[in-house]
């Protein structure tokens, strides 16, 4: 019995471990009595990595608008020194507006458990994701950027494949929407299911080649089903 208690707990926090849910060390009797919670001092970390921390902390979610360099958005190579001691999102806003210099932080009126990281130098005039749109669709979610590509001359697109380990879009979720007047931006950010995903929403990549611009978006998917426990588990020797 010691046996079966000892392996559910293991399969349990190995689930907690791959969905983000790290379980972090008590506080020693000095630290209870003093107050002192505090981490101690954090080296730099990735952008994303601090953003999906903290909104796994606050359940809050972010997408991405950026240009690509070396064949990546260029917050993928973004660090940071993070502040683990921030309790609400407009802190984690402003956080991360003072720490990054060359993006502008936007808040989501639409749903306001969602914030937009958006690279300065993107397009001021004419930008794609202000554009007004009206969407009906049905069908799985990472086609929906295809769908709507159509109403841009296709010149919004999905990735056509990834490196290994890079995401292939959200090809599970189906959704059946109708959207009027709004932008592509909270088009993009309407049609997720919140409850199935993890902070991080979409990323929206700018491409420039030989003078010409093309643009990506690609929906990062839901979280991973939880493992499923039979009622009497078998111990082999």
């Amino acid at each position: 019995m010691t046996r079966v208690v000892s392996i559910l707990l293991f399969i349990t926090l190995i689930a907690r471990i791959s969905d983000g849910q790290v379980p972090q060390p008590a506080p020693s009797r000095s630290q209870e009595v003093s107050g002192d919670l505090s981490q101690p001092a954090a080296e730099k970390i990735l952008v994303i990595k601090y953003l999906n921390m903290m909104g796994e902390k606050l359940h809050f979610f972010f997408t991405l608008e950026d240009n690509v360099d070396r064949g990546y958005p260029r917050a993928y190579r973004t660090q940071l020194t993070p502040d683990f001691n921030i309790s609400t999102i407009d802190e984690v806003m402003e956080f991360i507006d003072r720490e990054l210099q060359n993006y502008r932080v936007v808040r989501s009126s639409r749903r306001p458990s969602v914030i937009h990281i958006i690279a300065k130098d993107l397009p001021k005039d004419g930008y794609l994701l202000d554009q007004p749109v009206t969407a009906e669709y049905k069908g799985r979610l990472q086609f929906f950027v295809d769908y709507l590509g159509n109403t841009f001359d296709g010149v919004l697109k999905s990735p056509k494949s990834g490196l290994i380990g890079d995401p292939a879009g959200d090809l599970q979720t189906e959704i059946d929407v109708k959207l009027e007047k709004m932008t592509v931006r909270d088009t993009l950010t309407e049609v997720v299911p919140l409850g199935e995903y993890r902070p991080f929403l979409w990323q929206f990549e700018a491409r420039t080649k030989d003078g010409s611009t093309e643009y990506i978006a690609i929906f990062m998917g839901r979280r991973p089903a939880p493992p499923k426990f039979v009622s009497e588990p078998t111990i082999i020797d």
